[in-house]
């Protein structure tokens, strides 16, 4: 059967730093261009995401101001019938997906595709709402089975209409090779800890901290905590760094374009997101490709990926005793630490590599335009 080619237009609110944003431009600039002709349309503005497209990748951005319009379907809508996408395909009720749905409605786009990342609205309206946004949808896609059932359960859409495709990580640029090369003077043999991520309660770093805070006396000397990122809370964990004492230890290094060096200077990757705000964090698969111990609380998706005591460790959330204790582990056992590591590396290889990702998407696309015009 032969395959056509198919005009995508993926319909975000911003382009600013985050996973779902991530995942977008990986799927624009990874596409096979025979198959896919990608572009974006950015609701509100784009951001610093945008640097990292392919310079063959189109960006519209209609510049909506923030809060809540009921013509902003239409206006989007006018976009759609200049640009004549095959599919468009939106990204989550908060980053505009109720636009992107109906005015790909209005506009009569043959398949519409909301794309669900792992954070739901659960007041009753808000349900009602993505309940009728997904049944304008041809198909809803979950980047984890654990947010899959999720979704149905609380937004009770048939289970029949979700698609899973999980993420999926670059194993080249994301790699274990030359570990270490960063940031490591001769003879600094302190164990690298790392958390990635936007700075915002929904990421929880204060647990990592207060962790930090119940080993620093046993193993100051041996460790340093390194915070990527930037965000709302960067000020109040500043200070909470200072009242602490952990200054010695702790250094917050803001927003970061070379992820990937950091990570193979990194021994040990925590994410501390709190339960109903991970759907399958590109980080910790990041981290693992990269051959680094992840110690992960427990979040829709994160168990899909991490086997507790194979390829990392899963704690509750906001249990700060067992995750002190796991990372305390790890910095006295060097050698479980890259075992797991070496474990976490092949899990990725195997089963969460980008072009797997990108052939499940394109074959999905595919099924579903000629779904549609049968």
């Amino acid at each position: 059967m032969a395959v056509i080619k198919l005009k995508v237009c993926h319909v975000v609110s911003t382009l600013d730093v985050g996973g779902m944003e991530n995942g977008v431009v990986n799927l624009c600039n990874w596409h096979d261009r025979s198959l896919i002709e990608p572009m974006i349309c950015c609701l509100k503005r784009t951001g610093p995401m945008l640097q990292r497209l392919r310079p063959d990748v189109k960006v519209v951005c209609l510049n909506f101001p923030e809060g809540k319009s009921p013509f902003r379907p239409w206006h989007v809508s006018r976009l759609f019938q200049q640009e004549r996408p095959d599919i468009v395909h939106t990204h989550g009720w908060g980053g505009g997906a109720w636009d992107g749905v109906v005015g790909a409605r209005l506009a009569r786009c043959p398949v519409v595709i909301n794309g669900e990342h792992g954070l739901l609205f659960v007041k009753w309206h808000q349900v009602l709402l993505q309940k009728l946004m997904s049944a304008l949808c041809s198909n809803v896609f979950s980047v984890s089975h654990s947010l899959k059932e999720r979704v149905v359960r609380t937004l009770r859409i048939p289970s029949q209409k979700i698609t899973v495709i999980t993420n999926g990580v670059d194993t080249e640029k994301f790699s274990h090779t030359d570990r270490g090369a960063l940031d490591r003077d001769d003879g600094d043999q302190k164990v690298v800890i790392c958390s990635i991520g936007s700075l915002k309660s929904e990421k929880n770093q204060l647990m990592l901290l207060k962790a930090i805070k119940l080993i620093s006396s046993e193993l100051e000397r041996d460790i340093r905590l390194l915070l990527v990122g930037d965000g709302p809370d960067r000020d109040m964990l500043e200070e909470h760094v200072k009242q602490e004492a952990l200054q010695g230890i702790v250094s917050f290094l803001g927003k970061r374009e070379d992820v990937a060096q950091i990570l193979r200077s990194t021994d040990i990757l925590v994410s501390t997101s709190k339960a109903q705000h991970e759907g399958l964090s590109n980080v910790i698969l990041e981290a693992m490709a990269s051959g680094v111990a992840v110690v992960a609380s427990r979040s829709v998706g994160t168990e899909e990926i991490v086997v507790d005591g194979v390829t990392g460790f899963i704690v509750d959330v906001d249990d700060i005793t067992t995750l002190s204790d796991r990372i305390k582990y790890l910095v006295k056992d060097r050698n479980s630490a890259y075992q797991l590591g070496e474990n976490g590396r092949k899990r990725v290889v195997e089963s969460y590599s980008i072009k797997r990702m990108i052939d499940d998407y394109e074959k999905e696309y595919q099924r579903l335009y000629r779904q549609c015009i049968r």
